[in-house]
């Protein structure tokens, strides 16, 4: 292909060719552009890429298609002259447009390309490709290339590049919504890094930090932006090294890799950096970019790879040095030989055999040097020194003096005076005197922080004279820090009163501490032989070691349970026992190691609190008192069988439900109390009575002693009560109270008026023999009466509960009796104007009959009293059958009067001593309040039972039963205690 001497042709050897992705759209294309040209190219210099328009629909789309990739070939052809380059260098700058023509063949006919460029931007030009091979002006150009073509451009193809223009705007802003989605994407996925990624500005102030960096440093992003590492209060010496680093980007715009130390939540981390600069318009950089990865478990991998790397390479220095005494020897013999076969030649042949010789041994020399300066440079950890008899550096070197800053050149060429600081040179100057002096020395020192390995020897000529004196140092800190660690922990498991041991897989034992050792009887430091595994556990133990414990640590890493050892004197010890496998990299096991605690004592605690939680749970179940446990929140934990049994409850009913609320009595009515938790913490009362109410409804009085209980702190976590049932014991307290207030009233009484009586007469106030003074004497006779009557009836009483006397049982006829209580009641009757009526069937039974007939009449007595005149009392004996006739045969008394009648608040307590149901009716109707008391208990005496039915205003009957048959003689002592 030719190109016109016009203009030169148009090079882009490095941008992407873009075409329309298929013909029908550059038919579009060619709808909006019109056929002003065949093809139109969009140059982006900036993005490095090409668009390609065409504007015509070809009918040869091959040859068309053929054709414009010569085109482009063309224009990206790397070997375009420098005048090439420069035209659309020139459009560029100069904003000017500019035509060129292309000719090339394409079988079987010549073509012509007129291509006119035009800039649009500072970086970007439209590209026109037009045939003309059969356009005379083409042919004009060629014979005279002086004649440019007409470079006025027609309206249409104004038109067409304003259009052209919009098409690249809206695409551009496509592709930048298209950038957007994808910046949203990478940040999405910086921010979900594991590494930590951080875009400083040109002031290392972070204006991006992920949240990785947030969690490492513990300060919110919202804080970190826009703040340098020094004002987030970062170490001085990490914010002077990320400072360094980043000028230096700036200053060379190179990338740079650095490492450093950081506390951190976890301890000391070590992390490395990659920084790199962010080129922006132009060249310049604009922001800097920084991704920091933490490699702790890297360098304590590199280390431990390096302390396995210094024994081998110690192992090279010293075959290296076997290998050069080797070398020298044969020098020496090979030396010797020539040196005598020299002396049969001439001196000049011995001369020139000398001569070269020596070239060749100080060329081995000169590489002998090099080879051990090379090993001296590459010293791992410390460094090697020589010096001669003047004590001047001849070799100074290793990575020991890079690690501090130091180098051969500052060294080498110095005597150690001038060289070391006189703290230093106070310890390692008697290691160099040692080594001229022809003495090998080994010695630790420690310097700066640091500990050093130093050995000290003399370098010796053939003729075994001292030619300099070398020092090997070496820093062995981290080596004596992990021997440090090793001896501390070796003492402590040496000292541990636990039984610690390890084993081959196989079960062979190689280590016992000093605890196991004293368990089997072995001696403390005397050597391991002939221990397995099995031999030191009972067959139990071993079958779970082996099938459980060891597979379990295989898999797991570890196992714990309770196992046992027999020990020397043949004692079998219980054990806490922890397996531990160890594996190798590749996840073998090669070792199993033990801890076990004797646990004797703990299991024997253990039997003990057993033995103790049994005997008292024992005690609490069986005693016969009431025993509650609350927790905190006053809600039931336990009850014991007996408060279930007073209760009526069942535990299902009891256990969880709140105390306060299910069982204390009349809740609604009970006044505001605080929490339950306060009144263990600020309201306790060691001793209580409470009321309770049972299932059924019933109140039960209980006196509680209670106590706290607590956790370790001394913290209140619930309580313990033991209660007795006082509600019995309660009422009789209440009746003895009532009995001796009724009694002193009822005695006091009589006795007031007698004693009234008599001092009226003693005193002369009033005569005997007048009208009133018989008239106070018969209140007084009245009141003695009554007195007796009512000690009769209360030591009568008294004899009858005590058992003090005896009924005389007989046959009795029920006629009979009911006829002698009649009779004998029938002149009160008859003064009180009331009918008796008596009905009885002719009935026998055995009782005692003055004891039944004192009932009888008691009974008529107050139906006498409580009735008004004309109304009739009835009295009734009759034959009563229960389930079982032949054994529960009894006979019943009936007693019906037409009184007051009974409220029926008092029909349970008139039975009681001294209780009448007007306080009035010992002073109006007489009597003492304890003939019912005193029918009760002649009746129960009897083995039969006293009832009442009333209904006020209508009268009040009073039943009681009797045995008929003969029954064995049983004692019925009823006995109440009073204690008065």
């Amino acid at each position: 292909m030719a190109i016109s001497e016009v203009v030169s042709s148009f090079p882009e050897p490095n941008y992407q060719v873009i075409y329309a992705s298929t013909w029908d759209e550059r038919w579009q294309i060619n709808q909006l552009l019109g056929v002003i040209h065949d093809l139109i190219l969009m140059v982006d210099s900036e993005h490095q890429e090409i668009q390609v328009l065409p504007t015509q629909a070809p009918a040869d789309l091959t040859f068309e298609s053929n054709r414009i990739e010569l085109i482009l070939q063309q224009l990206q052809n790397k070997n375009q002259s420098p005048e090439s380059i420069s035209i659309l260098q020139a459009v560029l700058t100069e904003q000017r447009a500019r035509k060129i023509i292309y000719e090339y063949n394409h079988d079987p006919k010549n073509y012509r390309i007129l291509t006119e460029i035009y800039p649009l931007s500072t970086t970007v030009v439209m590209v026109g490709i037009k045939d003309i091979s059969d356009c005379p002006e083409g042919e004009i150009v060629l014979q005279n290339p002086s004649k440019q073509p007409d470079s006025k451009t027609p309206l249409p193809a104004l038109q067409t590049t304003h259009q052209c223009l919009r098409k690249q705007i809206e695409e551009r802003q496509r592709l930048e919504n298209h950038l957007h989605t994808r910046k949203t994407e990478l940040e999405t996925l910086m921010d979900n890094a594991g590494d930590c990624i951080v875009r400083l500005d040109q002031k290392f102030r972070y204006l991006y930090a992920n949240r990785r960096v947030t969690f490492l440093l513990g300060i919110p992003q919202k804080k970190l932006l826009g703040k340098t590492n020094q004002e987030l209060g970062l170490p001085l010496s990490i914010c002077k090294q990320w400072d360094w680093h980043a000028q230096l980007i700036l200053d060379t715009g190179r990338p740079q890799q650095f490492e450093f130390d950081l506390e951190t939540d976890e301890g000391y981390r070590s992390f490395q950096t990659l920084m790199v600069p962010e080129v922006q318009y132009q060249g310049k950089i604009k922001t800097l970019l920084a991704t920091t990865r933490d490699i702790t478990q890297q360098k304590t991998a590199l280390a431990e790879l390096k302390q396995q790397n210094k024994f081998l390479k110690l192992l090279t220095e010293i075959t290296l040095k076997i290998r050069q005494s080797l070398q020298k020897n044969n020098e020496e013999l090979e030396l010797r030989v020539v040196q005598r076969t020299a002396e049969l030649e001439t001196a000049n042949e011995r001369l020139q055999f000398e001569l070269m010789q020596r070239h060749r041994t100080e060329f081995k020399l000169r590489k002998s040097e090099e080879q051990y300066r090379t090993l001296v440079k590459n010293f791992p950890n410390g460094a090697v020194f020589l010096v001669d008899p003047d004590f001047r550096y001849t070799i100074a070197d290793g990575m020991g003096l890079v690690a501090k800053g130091l180098s051969r050149y500052l060294l080498e060429g110095k005597t150690i005076w001038q060289a070391l600081p006189s703290s230093l040179l106070k310890t390692v100057e008697p290691l160099y005197r040692s080594a001229l002096a022809g003495e090998v020395t080994i010695s630790e020192v420690e310097y700066d922080g640091r500990i050093y390995y130093h050995q000290a020897l003399p370098v010796r000529n053939e003729q075994g004279e001292i030619l300099a004196g070398m020092v090997v140092m070496q820093d062995i800190t981290e080596s004596k820090q992990a021997e440090a660690e090793r001896d501390k922990l070796i003492a402590i498991i040496e000292a541990t009163p636990d039984f610690i041991s390890s084993a081959k897989p196989e079960g062979e034992v190689v280590y016992y501490n000093q605890s196991a050792r004293r368990m089997l009887g072995l001696d403390i430091e005397g050597k391991i032989t002939d221990q397995i595994i099995p031999k030191n556990h009972p067959q139990w133990a071993n079958n779970i070691i082996d099938n459980e414990g060891i597979p379990t640590a295989v898999r797991d890493g570890s196992w714990i349970g309770e196992t046992s050892l027999i020990s020397y004197d043949g004692r079998e010890i219980p054990l806490s026992q922890l397996i531990i496998a160890h594996k190798n990299n590749e996840g073998q096991v090669h070792l199993l190691s033990t801890i076990a605690r004797d646990i004797t004592e703990q299991k024997q605690s253990q039997a003990n609190l057993r033995e103790a939680e049994r005997r008292w749970r024992s005690l609490l179940e069986n005693v016969r008192l009431l025993v509650v446990g609350l927790d905190r929140q006053g809600k039931v934990e336990y009850v014991n069988p007996f408060f279930l049994e007073i209760t009526g409850y069942t535990q299902t009913e009891v256990l969880g439900k709140n105390w306060l609320d299910s069982f204390k009595s009349n809740p609604t009515q009970r006044p505001s109390l605080p929490q339950f938790s306060d009144l263990l913490d600020y309201y306790f009362k060691p001793y209580d009575q409470q009321l309770i109410l049972t299932k059924s409804g019933e109140e039960k009085i209980i006196a509680w002693n209670n106590t706290v209980l607590k956790n370790l702190q001394g913290n209140a976590i619930g309580m313990m009560s033991i209660g007795e049932d006082i509600t019995e014991r309660y009422a009789i307290e209440r009746m003895k109270d009532e009995f001796i207030s009724v009694v002193s009233h009822e005695l006091r009484t009589p006795l007031t008026s007698i004693h009234g009586g008599l001092n009226l007469l003693s005193t002369g106030l009033v005569k005997p023999n007048t009208e009133r003074g018989q008239h106070v004497m018969k209140i007084a006779a009245e009141s003695a009466e009554r007195l007796v009557r009512l000690v009769n009836d209360i030591l009568e009483l008294e004899r009858l509960e005590s058992g003090k006397i005896c009924l005389s049982k007989q046959e009795v006829n029920a006629t009979d009796l009911l006829l002698r209580a009649t009779e004998q009641m029938q002149v009160m009757a008859n003064r009180a104007g009331i009918n008796l009526q008596a009905c009885s069937q002719n009935l026998e039974f055995y009782a005692d009959p003055d004891r039944i007939l004192q009932v009888l009449t008691n009974l008529l007595s107050n139906a006498i009293k409580f009735s008004e005149s004309g109304d009739t009392v009835w009295l009734s004996v009759q034959e009563e059958l229960g389930e079982n006739s032949a054994d529960n045969r009894t006979i019943l008394f009936k007693i019906q009067d037409q009184g007051r009648g009974i409220p029926p608040d008092k029909i349970e307590r008139i039975f009681e001593r001294f209780h009448q149901v007007d306080a009035s009716d010992s002073r109006k109707k007489g009597g003492t309040g304890l003939g019912l008391a005193i029918c009760r208990s002649i009746v129960e005496q009897h083995g039969g039972r006293i009832w009442v039915n009333s209904q006020l205003d209508e009268g009040s009957c009073f039943y009681f039963t009797l045995p008929i048959e003969r029954q064995k003689e049983v004692n019925h002592d009823h006995k109440t205690n009073f204690n008065y």
